[in-house]
């Protein structure tokens, strides 16, 4: 026999452990790397390239390579700190299908002005994709808020939580968004 394919007693379990709105859909994947992957297939377009921070999850350009997509790589301040002013530019210039903000950022270890996120969340003209990864290692997430961003994702993985054999990404959104990656899953 094959299991559930959508582990539905576990997303029930996160759902209730994590207080996810049930307004909000929850997809599990293979690691958070098939997530990523999986959204750029969805929602990813050669007309319009995959945008993040650099340095960043270095999974966000190979996926973009391996899909044919086009990468744009936004750099850090000298600080690590997000470049606001760039982000925009690079927004509003290059109109990306896909941001990719890793919170807190991954491989500098340091955590954006969440008044950052939020205004690039609502900048951006596509999907902006919030990456929890280390959230075990910050004191602020944006799960509560994710409802109030149509065009958000929140990603997350139990890898950085102790159980990195287990291979479990998850992700959290609104149904119509997570519906359609479903469907490419």
């Amino acid at each position: 026999r094959y299991p559930d394919p959508s582990a539905q007693k576990v997303a029930d379990q996160i759902r209730k452990a994590w207080e996810v709105d049930d307004e909000l859909a929850i997809l599990l994947g293979n690691g958070s790397d098939e997530l990523i992957q999986l959204i750029a297939m969805t929602f990813g377009s050669s007309d319009h390239p995959i945008l993040a921070p650099a340095p960043s999850f270095v999974m966000y350009q190979m996926v973009a390579d391996f899909c044919r997509m086009r990468y744009v790589p936004v750099e850090l301040n000298e600080d690590f700190s997000l470049n606001l002013e760039a982000m925009l530019d690079a927004i509003a210039t290059e109109q990306p299908s896909i941001v990719f903000l890793a919170y807190p950022n991954n491989p500098t270890g340091n955590r954006f002005d969440p008044a950052d996120v939020r205004t690039i969340i609502d900048a951006a003209p596509g999907l902006v994709v919030v990456d929890e990864a280390y959230f075990p290692f910050a004191n602020h997430s944006f799960l509560e808020e994710i409802k109030n961003h149509p065009r958000a994702l929140l990603i997350r993985t139990v890898s950085k939580m102790g159980l990195a054999g287990l291979r479990c990404g998850i992700m959290v959104g609104h149904p119509q968004l997570v519906e359609q990656i479903n469907k490419v899953r």
